[in-house]
């Protein structure tokens, strides 16, 4: 079930980046978003207590975040 979800939130995030795209918006390519997933190559730095950059589940979730709101780079979430 874990493997499925996951996989409806990368579909989700491909359909936000190329809605975007189409639109005009200048993104990170799929590979550098995934890249800044992965933690392979982060696209920004980390250090500022951004509860979404601590593992991959949750740069997802940034990503898709960020992106639904039609922002070019991963929304992030500071502890209350």
């Amino acid at each position: 079930m874990a493997g499925l979800s996951r996989q409806l939130e990368l579909d989700r995030l491909a359909l936000l980046h190329k809605t975007l795209s189409g639109n005009g918006e200048k993104l990170p390519t799929l590979d550098q978003i995934a890249d800044d997933i992965s933690g392979a190559n982060p696209l920004t730095p980390d250090g500022d207590c951004d509860e979404y950059g601590s593992r991959s589940s949750a740069r997802l979730e940034g990503w898709v975040s960020g992106l639904s709101f039609g922002v070019n780079r991963r929304a992030k979430k500071f502890p209350r």
